[in-house]
């Protein structure tokens, strides 16, 4: 079983406040910015909306696009 990861992006309306980040675990990852649960930028922006997400097999992809993506 190959294991999957994700680099996603959240935003809090439009024009506002982004974060990109990346999980192994989407869903997980997701729900817990929505509930608070992470300290920092997405709680203090209130951001919640995923408007991205893109899949991955090998992890250092994953991360390499979450940095370009950052840039």
């Amino acid at each position: 079983m190959k294991l999957s990861y994700f680099v996603y992006i959240l935003a809090h309306k439009p024009k506002g406040a982004i974060y990109v980040g990346s999980a192994r675990n989407l869903r997980h990852r997701v729900e817990q910015h929505r509930s608070g649960a992470i300290d920092g930028h997405t709680k203090k922006y209130n951001i919640k909306t995923l408007v991205y997400f893109e899949h991955f097999e090998d992890p250092n992809e994953a991360i390499a696009m979450e940095y370009r993506l950052k840039k």
